[in-house]
């Protein structure tokens, strides 16, 4: 998958999207998952591609000694985070052939 179509994707506005549609239709209602996962992601790929000492976006400032606590936090959330996803067969994703984007991820953080 494209990195670029990835962070479309899982982005913040996909999760505030799922959050809103989970009080509207009740077909979404088992959609908290998705959007956590959405979410988690897309705070990665922010802070992996932070530059601006000004940015707007929480997760998106450059790394400083301002943002630096804040980060380690997320990153120790998140390496729990994709250590604990699994399929629904229960093999752990980080287990199965298909790792490499989540290992990948792990390591740039």
């Amino acid at each position: 998958m494209n990195v670029r179509l990835a962070a479309q994707t899982l982005s913040q506005s996909v999760c505030d999207s799922l959050k809103f549609m989970s009080t509207v239709d009740s077909s979404f209602e088992d959609s908290s998952a998705t959007s956590e996962f959405c979410a988690m992601i897309n705070n990665a790929f922010d802070i992996t591609n932070s530059r601006s000492k000004f940015s707007k976006k929480p997760f998106n400032k450059a790394i400083s000694e301002e943002t630096f606590e804040k980060y380690e936090e997320f990153m120790k959330e998140f390496k729990i985070y994709i250590k604990g996803l699994s399929f629904l067969d229960g093999t752990m994703v980080v287990n199965s052939q298909r790792k490499t984007g989540f290992l990948g991820l792990l390591f740039s953080l």
